[in-house]
This record gives C-alpha cells, sequence and structure tokens, in this order.
C-alpha cells in the first residue's frame, strides 16, 4: 500500500465513524421530536423496520464523509496531515460525549 493512501485511511475512518454516528442519532432525534414520547420497553415489541432505515442511511451518509475525508486527507502534506491528526485526537472526546448524552436524552 502506497505511503499517501496509508496515512490517509485513519482519517477517512474516523469521518465515516462519527459521520455514521451523528447520521444516525439525528435522525433519532428527528423522529423523537415528530412523535409523543414512548415507553423504552415498547420498543421490543415494535416493528425494527424504522431502525433498519436508519441504520442504513447512517452508514451512507458515513461512507460519504469518509470519501470526502479520505479525499481531502490524502492531498495534505505530512505537516497538514499531522495537525490534522492532533485536531481530531482532540475533537473525538467532546464528538463521544455529545453524542453519548444525544442518544441517552433521545433513545
Amino acid at each position: 500500500m502506497r505511503d499517501d493512501v496509508r496515512r490517509a485511511l485513519p482519517v477517512a475512518s474516523f469521518a465515516f465513524g462519527i459521520g455514521a454516528s451523528l447520521a444516525y442519532v439525528a435522525q433519532r432525534i428527528v423522529e423523537r421530536l415528530r412523535s409523543a414520547p414512548i415507553d423504552p420497553t415498547l420498543l421490543v415489541f415494535t416493528i425494527h423496520t424504522s431502525f433498519y432505515w436508519r441504520v442504513l442511511t447512517a452508514t451512507f451518509w458515513g461512507g460519504v464523509f469518509g470519501i470526502i475525508a479520505y479525499a481531502i486527507a490524502h492531498r495534505l502534506s505530512d505537516e497538514q496531515q499531522g495537525r490534522c491528526y492532533r485536531a481530531l485526537s482532540r475533537a473525538i472526546v467532546p464528538i463521544a460525549l455529545i453524542l453519548a448524552y444525544c442518544s441517552w436524552r433521545f433513545p
């Protein structure tokens, strides 16, 4: 594998994971805001078609974010990629906390 490709893959993977998670949580929040609050125990007894649809579209958007991030990271110099990795490493904890809060608040 070429060196520039090897350096761009972690950024693309990170963007895929965060993009898919954000897309899923955003879809779930929109669904919750459009409907009345429900009892979480009833989720076991409902049809999960909407869950599969949310997962499918979140995966699609994660792929789009990953492709865009790969295209950008592939063209960066070594110094710029180092700055990009440092920025991503600082951003991962706040993003994870925001996703956890939104998932907890809007189950």
